[in-house]
């Protein structure tokens, strides 16, 4: 199902059936949902102006997902609310929103920059971080302890979803639907946005392809070709794989069921999740995602920032981007 840029109406006609086609092959169709009833666990103050809210949210029947909210003094109903979804080796939630009571995350959190959710909050945004099925406080047994807080459970439930008909991917989506869900509900703040590095650009990747409610999308640490990153590279987590996958997409056209969303992708030159060519099978790509902004007279809501370094999330100047971006 290679996405077809020969005019826009194909295109379109395109994207509706292979949107479809991605649900099925998540599964997420097969996931019963539960109305969203929220409940509040604790509210502290974590430093000046900086409220954080620690929720527990049923996604599904008895599957409870604790999740965050940094809520800043400056926010109203037209604040944005990130969505910030976490990636592997990083202790999930906490990681995200700057707790660093385990060495371990304090560590993780000064190598990859996983406190994103933290430095959002510090510009003025309301953000969410959440443990996404395998991670943090959800870990299965073995992997349980402040010292296995870094491991995730990925390869264990994906074995167990697939079994049952189901994805590991479909659930992590499933999730940050809920919180959508949830925040659709509460019609609290602004437009809903997500962001997420590794692991968590793949959640990222995904939600934002098949909810368009999410009007920004910024994946960082997960936008390379699949032959290389995903088939040739095949000892990646158990989440990256969906079964028939690669029969239907590339990761251009996963990211073509975004526009013409605003969407921002950023790639570590050196990154060595891209694969043996490196940053060509981020570029060969990218190259096909710009043509389809091209077909909506939309390229400006495309922003693609490549970094020095490794495998990381690089902050400097991202608001500048979101601010590109976001101008119609």
């Amino acid at each position: 199902m290679k996405m077809d840029t020969s005019s826009k109406d194909a295109f379109l006609s395109w994207q509706s059936g292979a949107r479809k086609k991605l649900r099925e092959l998540l599964a997420l169709d097969s996931i019963p949902s539960v109305t969203p009833n929220p409940i509040l666990i604790e509210s502290i103050e974590i430093e000046v102006g900086i409220i954080r809210e620690k929720w527990v949210l049923e996604t599904a029947p008895s599957l409870f997902m604790p999740f965050y909210v940094l809520i800043p003094d400056t926010e109203n109903e037209s604040t944005p609310v990130y969505i910030t979804a976490p990636g592997h080796l990083g202790g999930g939630k906490d990681a995200l929103v700057g707790i660093k009571d385990n060495p371990l995350v304090k560590e993780k959190i000064d190598f990859y920059g996983y406190d994103y959710a933290l430095y959002l909050a510090h510009e003025g945004f309301v953000s969410i971080a959440f443990d996404p099925v395998g991670f943090g406080e959800r870990r299965e047994k073995g992997k349980e302890g402040e010292e296995n807080i870094l491991l995730s459970s990925c390869y264990e439930i994906s074995h167990m979803a697939e079994s049952l008909g189901l994805t590991l991917c479909g659930l992590m989506v499933h999730e940050i639907i809920a919180l959508i869900d949830m925040l659709s509900c509460w019609n609290r703040w602004g437009e809903i946005r997500c962001l997420g590095f590794s692991g968590g650009g793949l959640q990222t990747l995904y939600a934002a392809a098949i909810d368009e409610r999410i009007n920004l999308s910024f994946i960082s640490g997960y936008y390379y070709g699949f032959y290389d990153s995903l088939l040739k590279l095949n000892s990646n987590c158990s989440c990256n794989y969906i079964p028939s996958l690669y029969l239907y997409f590339d990761i251009a056209d996963i990211a073509a069921l975004i526009a013409p969303r605003a969407l921002i992708i950023q790639s570590g030159k050196d990154d060595h999740l891209a694969g043996e060519r490196g940053i060509v099978n981020v570029l060969e790509p990218m190259k096909e995602l710009k043509s389809v902004y091209s077909l909506f007279g939309k390229e400006n809501r495309l922003y693609h920032q490549i970094v020095p370094g490794p495998h990381h999330f690089e902050k400097e100047g991202i608001f500048e981007i979101m601010e590109k971006v976001c101008i119609d």
